[in-house]
């Protein structure tokens, strides 16, 4: 019963607040453990201020920010989120899921599907799992044959974390914040 109120309240004040990287690190603070999520969609909105177009998100540049997850406990082992990152002086936003086959995952970065996105204003998410489809301010972006069989939600994350062994030649450098980034973000229940 402590740890069923102990997760109520984590969960009821990370439902809206206001995340922050700082430049060198690649964990959104506060960083709260990924939780148990009931519901088959993960509806929440986001805001950035102007700091996330000043250039590339990530040093090295190339990497982005993976927004709230939902999949089993590790979301690498199946599960869906949705991508934001820097390109030629604009923010992007698309849908991204992760497929396990023969042991090892597959990511689906879906950039075809990527939305422009502008400083200060409220954008809607709902990421579905039965099957998989994001929509994105009230539009359908994409819907998917794959279903996931979800139990947790993971908080947001930026660039590499430089544990990822399934690539071929062994583990690979972490990848951090090139300065300190904030997003807002209000999860709704359904």
């Amino acid at each position: 019963m402590r740890k069923l109120i102990f997760i109520l309240l984590l969960f009821m004040t990370a439902c809206r607040g206001i995340y922050t990287v700082h430049q060198g690190e690649n964990i959104f603070r506060p960083q709260y453990p990924a939780i148990p999520w009931a519901s088959p969609e993960l509806h929440y909105q986001f805001k950035l201020d102007s700091a996330w177009w000043v250039g590339p998100l990530t040093d090295p540049p190339g990497w982005g920010f993976k927004g709230l997850a939902l999949g089993t406990y590790n979301y690498h082992f199946g599960g869906l989120n949705s991508a934001i990152g820097y390109d030629d002086g604009q923010l992007y936003w698309w849908p991204r899921y992760y497929e396990i086959t023969n042991g090892t995952y597959r990511l689906h970065e879906m950039t075809e599907c990527r939305i422009s996105l502008r400083p200060g204003i409220w954008y809607d998410v709902r990421i579905n799992t039965h099957p998989c489809s994001w929509n994105f301010n009230g539009n359908l972006v994409v819907l998917t044959n794959f279903t996931l069989p979800h139990s947790w939600m993971a908080w947001p994350f930026l660039g590499r974390s430089g544990h990822d062994n399934n690539y071929p030649g062994g583990p690979i450098p972490g990848v951090f914040a090139a300065r300190d980034l904030k997003i807002e973000i209000r999860i709704f229940w359904n």
